[in-house]
């Protein structure tokens, strides 16, 4: 795992250690997700969910909160998924790659699902300033959130390499941004560390209120499902909210 978040300027912005620190203190999660030999890739065949955990009640989702995390979907779409997530997860990636595309297209688009992304940063420092580069990019403009969010699991490095460098990041970001945004959300890593690492925080926070420990994981409805899982179950439970 790398020792630092490894952004490459002389030296470290402070506000950027401010807000390492911060993440730092609620990261209380050694767990990660458990995968089976023979993990199968999720998609419509299988019926059943694969999760590190059994899929624990959850009495109190009404009190979840969107806050200030990055969305898509309309704000008053019917049915709401929290997604906890890890740029640095690999199964994160196998989540993004066969699963999160068609719930854009059957329910995101259709109106009636809205998806709100929550960071776990569990896997190290990379993770760390990845989040933060998501909280510039949703500030400067939500409406490409997604595209950057997708575009950063489709180049993710090795985990704990140390791949998550500045120039690594500013090249992902220039996929989807003009140069002058690009810059912007640079600078807004380090200006507004402080503020995106409580926002951080405070997602950590909330998923261990509830039992979550690890990456990939979600919230529709009273249930939380742990890991990765199968199209189909993420079908069943929307169309079952929908009705």
């Amino acid at each position: 795992m790398a020792s630092s978040s490894r952004i490459e300027n002389a030296s470290l912005p402070l506000a950027l250690i401010i807000s390492a620190l911060i993440i730092g203190g609620c990261m209380i999660y050694s767990a990660r997700i458990i995968i089976s030999p023979t993990y199968p890739s999720p998609g419509d065949s299988g019926g059943s969910a694969v999760s590190a955990v059994d899929n624990p009640a959850l009495e109190k989702s009404a009190e979840l909160s969107a806050g200030a995390d990055p969305f898509i979907g309309s704000a008053s779409a019917p049915v709401t998924l929290y997604y906890w997530y890890d740029y640095q997860c690999p199964i994160c990636r196998m989540n993004e790659e066969a699963v999160m595309g068609q719930l854009i297209k059957q329910y995101v688009d259709a109106g009636t699902l809205r998806i709100v992304f929550k960071d776990l940063t569990v896997l190290g420092p990379d993770s760390t300033t990845l989040a933060l580069a998501s909280r510039a990019v949703w500030e400067v403009s939500a409406s490409k959130f997604y595209a950057w969010h997708k575009a950063v699991y489709d180049n993710q490095g090795k985990e704990g390499s140390g791949w998550a460098t500045r120039d690594t990041i500013a090249s992902i970001t220039s996929t989807v941004f003009d140069k002058a945004e690009t810059d912007t959300i640079m600078g807004l890593m380090v200006s507004h560390a402080e503020s995106y690492g409580a926002a951080i925080q405070a997602d950590q926070a909330e998923a261990s209120s509830i039992g979550i420990n690890g990456t990939p994981s979600f919230v529709i409805g009273s249930k939380a499902y742990i890991g990765l899982q199968q199209l189909s179950t993420f079908k069943a439970a929307l169309d079952a909210a929908l009705k």
